[in-house]
């Protein structure tokens, strides 16, 4: 049987997932269009886009983590442990490359997280249309 066959217990993952996916993208775009002269704000607000950046983020990884997990139950250390590899081995360089643009401002931070908000949200709209079309 194909493991992703029943998506139906999927749906309480998915809506909390497509619930933070969009308040990722739009909290960075929101830093873009507030401070896109390349000026850091005031730390305090900095630090306040940070921690809602990373809030929803938190709620994103857990709950993309625990389906990606899913048809792997039965072998869950090995599979944990490849999950936990690839993802290292795939946001190494990216982290990398965005990080080689951080200067003075943390614009390109948020540039970063934009334009992988706006992957995401592609990638799940997609998704989710192709699973109803199915």
């Amino acid at each position: 049987t194909v493991p992703f066959e029943d998506i139906t217990s999927w749906i309480p993952f998915i809506a909390f997932s497509s619930g933070s996916i969009e308040p990722y993208f739009s909290i960075s775009l929101l830093y873009i269009v507030l401070f896109s002269s390349g000026n850091n704000p005031p730390l305090a607000v900095l630090i306040g886009f940070f921690l809602m950046q990373f809030f929803s983020v938190g709620f994103l990884f857990g709950n993309l983590r625990s389906l990606a997990m899913e048809p792997l139950g039965h072998i869950a250390g090995i599979g944990a442990a490849i999950n936990g590899f690839v993802s290292t081995v795939m946001a190494v360089p990216i982290a990398n490359y965005i990080g080689s643009f951080v200067k003075t401002s943390a614009l390109p931070l948020f540039v970063g997280f934009s334009i992988f908000g706006a992957l995401s949200v592609a990638t799940f709209l997609f998704v989710k249309y192709r699973f109803r079309h199915k």
